[in-house]
């Protein structure tokens, strides 16, 4: 059986706090050759790229008004040359030394299979409510069972879209002659979901393997949640993934997710204070969310500052 050679590209920019341990985690990886590491650096004013310096892997760097999720991700797989390309987010760290094998294990054993990404485990001093989230609601981000997508028609594809499209390249693999004729497109957000709606389409196969495991979680601040749930608000619009959130539907979803969070923290016998951030945490993501989907609506000014992405690139 052929070996097939792995190349992993990392976006990044101020990725100091995590880009060694990840380093280091990648490079003791076992079961599969010695991966090609790919940095695309989009403006990194901390030790980024001192911390890269001490690990062979190659640096691209380009100004911070160049980075798109789709065409950086793009660019790096440009600069690679392995079978198989892994994405990684600069602040994924792989969970084991077995992350790589068991990520790329599908596609090695099926031809068919076009994409796989890992499980996350929230890290360490995680928010309550993001880690009762991680781990029991989101099936394809904390799960532990495998789940296999291909599907047949657009009708199926539409029947339960939020579950076919769902791909992570927080930790991903993507097979690189699919990749060669499907490249991401240069979206702000969600060019994975975009990604795998075309390649579901297209008669391919994904495959959520939880086996492959990266600790990963944000701890964003309130603001910078209500700016992520902005995005993923104008995504879900524009990938037509559910009916228009209603401030009613908003509401309701809130105080279904403060219960959840009042049963999970009883379940780990958490002190009572953990459930007190849930209010302004999922205030935060609803107030968000609820913008996202309606900012045609917004003033032009407002929907920049309001766009994590925009002002990423802004910085």
């Amino acid at each position: 059986m052929k070996e097939h050679t792995i190349s992993i590209i990392i976006p990044t920019k101020n990725a100091g706090r995590f880009l060694d341990e990840q380093l280091r985690a990648i490079f003791t990886q076992e079961g599969v050759p010695t991966p090609e590491i790919v940095i695309i650096d989009s403006g990194s004013t901390d030790g980024t790229k001192k911390i890269a310096a001490r690990y062979p892997v190659k640096l691209v760097s380009i100004p911070p008004e160049q980075f798109n999720h789709g065409g950086t991700r793009n660019l790096g797989a440009r600069e690679s040359r392995g079978d198989f390309i892994v994405f990684l987010t600069q602040d994924a760290t792989p969970a084991d030394e077995f992350w790589l094998a068991h990520l790329t294990a599908p596609l090695r054993e099926n031809p068919g299979v076009a994409g796989t990404f890992s499980r996350h485990i929230p890290r360490s001093g995680c928010a309550m409510p993001l880690a009762r989230q991680i781990e029991e609601e989101w099936a394809q981000c904390g799960g532990k069972q495998r789940v296999v997508k291909i599907v047949s028609s657009r009708e199926e594809l539409e029947s339960n879209k939020p579950h076919y499209v769902y791909f992570a390249n927080t930790s991903s693999c993507i097979r690189r002659s699919v990749w060669e004729k499907l490249p991401f497109r240069d979206v702000e957000f969600g060019e994975d979901v975009d990604w795998a709606e075309r390649i579901l389409l297209a008669g391919h196969t994904i495959v959520y393997e939880p086996s492959s495991a990266v600790y990963h979680s944000h701890d964003y601040s309130l603001k910078e949640q209500v700016r992520q749930h902005y995005d993923y608000g104008r995504m879900v619009r524009s990938a037509a993934l559910a009916k228009k959130i209603s401030i009613a539907r908003t509401l309701t979803a809130f105080f279904q997710s403060l219960r959840r969070d009042a049963a999970y923290m009883r379940k780990k016998k958490l002190p009572a204070c953990e459930v007190a951030y849930s209010i302004p945490f999922h205030a935060a993501c609803g107030l968000g969310r609820w913008l996202g989907e309606h900012s045609s609506r917004l003033p032009n000014g407002l929907r920049r500052y309001l766009s994590r992405q925009r002002t990423l690139q802004d910085r």
